[in-house]
């Protein structure tokens, strides 16, 4: 079980909720398709991908069924950004605010060092920065899980985990921010076989009508949605002087859906 798995469904039943997630998420890739997929072409020119670079009036002079040969022509200048990194890889880094907040910086600036030493940060980072300088979007994911399955400890592993498709994940289209720091939520999609969906997540994910058969099998693929919100409850404080202040819970909802037909 994820240890920062909320079960807060926000008064949805589970069916009531599986069916909301889903159809946040649905809604917000249409919302971004057209983007996306203006972004992939250029992912996918940028990796010289047979036929990337070859337009309408290439292809009827020299006729579709001829061997396209192709070099990638913006790998060097992508590579000039990513050189920057490469000689200076950067991470999370804490900077107090106040004098007194250099101490617990320090600390905190330790355990931040640990994780990513321990998660290989480093590549996750290259790989997120790299499909931005290509295509305009990367992202990095940052889990946690139990340390020990078998007993009752209560230490966390953190890690930051490498994204290799900028296009699985999909952030609520009405953000404006550019890092999605006003975003409502956000979704991350592994497209996994079943047996495997199964065995990572077992009982620890909502199911979609039909999400999982009987008897998982290779052959079927199931999409693992991983589903970030921000927590809609709120609490009513007294500033005094017959003035109350409507203040939201600084918290996040995770939810994990296993779908066959999203």
């Amino acid at each position: 079980m994820d240890p920062i798995e909320d079960t807060e469904t926000s008064g949805d039943n589970e069916s009531e909720l599986v069916s909301r997630v889903l159809k946040t998420v649905s809604d917000g890739k249409s919302a971004t398709s057209s983007i996306y997929e203006r972004a992939e072409g250029d992912l996918n020119f940028a990796s010289g991908l047979t036929g990337s670079q070859y337009n309408d009036r290439d292809f009827k002079l020299r006729g579709r069924g001829r061997v396209k040969q192709q070099f990638s022509l913006v790998n060097q200048y992508i590579e000039r950004v990513m050189g920057l990194y490469d000689s200076a890889p950067y991470g999370v880094k804490i900077s107090p605010l106040t004098d007194g907040a250099v101490e617990m910086a320090k600390r905190c600036q330790g355990i931040v060092d640990a994780i990513q030493a321990n998660s290989s940060a480093k590549n996750a980072y290259r790989t997120a920065l790299r499909t931005a300088t290509t295509c305009g979007y990367g992202w990095i994911a940052v889990s946690t899980k139990w340390a020990s399955e078998t007993d009752n400890t209560p230490d966390v592993v953190v890690s930051v985990e490498t994204i290799l498709d900028p296009f699985a994940v999909v952030i609520d289209p009405s953000s404006t921010e550019t890092d999605g720091r006003d975003a409502e939520w956000v979704a991350y999609t592994e497209k996994l076989p079943a047996t495997k969906a199964a065995a990572m997540y077992g009982d620890e994910v909502l199911l979609s009508d039909d999400a999982l058969p009987q008897k998982p099998s290779e052959n079927v693929k199931v999409d693992v949605v991983t589903y970030y919100e921000r927590s809609k409850e709120a609490t009513e404080k007294d500033l005094g002087e017959g003035v109350k202040k409507r203040v939201r819970k600084n918290a996040v909802n995770m939810y994990r859906i296993v779908n066959r037909h999203l």
